[in-house]
């Protein structure tokens, strides 16, 4: 499929708060049952067709949570179009990491990127509440979103991923995390004519 932008997409987060599993729903994949830490980055590819109708494809790199894997993860933090920052519903301590997530973004992107929070989990008994998450993604303009990755891919994938594409039309142009590619024109093809042939056949 041809598409008009390619977006660089990071996925942020602690350990085990279902990165891998949001991964897997943007890409239509198999969800494992049992929990397997990501090792270094992982990467999907989709595309999405935006407000405008453009096609556009976003490679998006899921990274690991441990701390010992930032000299790996760190590399993938640089000129990104958007982050998605993820926490636990259930895990407090996630939710507050997320200001360290933030700011390891920010260290070494010069250009602003689009940010979107996920509060996963849903399913759980929460222990972060509606307004004390969103207060936050409206402190740092972040869009704010709650789901249950095992149960809301469609959901998921059909109103949070053309939302945080519709979110970007300001970093389409500026370069960073963002390739345009340009219009590409059908290839011309001329087919030169048959010329008629000066021999003829003479039957004696």
């Amino acid at each position: 499929m041809s598409y008009s932008h390619l977006f660089r997409i990071i996925l942020v987060g602690d350990p085990n708060v279902g990165k891998t599993t949001l991964l897997a729903t943007l890409n239509n994949k198999y969800i494992p049952q049992i929990y397997e830490p990501t090792i270094g980055v992982e990467f999907a590819s989709t595309t999405t067709t935006v407000h405008d109708n453009n096609i556009v494809k976003s490679h998006i790199w899921d990274t690991a949570g441990q701390e010992y894997f930032n000299a790996i993860t760190k590399y993938y933090f640089r000129n990104i179009a958007g982050a998605i920052f993820v926490f636990d519903l259930s895990r407090p301590n996630t939710f507050k990491r997320i200001k360290y997530w933030l700011n390891e973004l920010k260290n070494v992107n010069k250009l602003p990127f689009k940010m979107m929070l996920i509060g996963n989990k849903n399913d759980l008994e929460r222990k972060i509440s509606y307004s004390i998450a969103n207060a936050f993604a409206n402190k740092y303009n972040m869009l704010y979103y709650e789901c249950c990755a095992h149960k809301d891919k469609f959901f998921y994938y059909n109103h949070f991923i053309n939302s945080i594409y519709s979110s970007l039309p300001e970093k389409i142009t500026s370069g960073m995390g963002v390739k345009i590619l340009p219009q590409q024109q059908p290839p011309y093809i001329h087919i030169q004519p048959k010329t008629k042939s000066n021999i003829c056949c003479q039957i004696i």
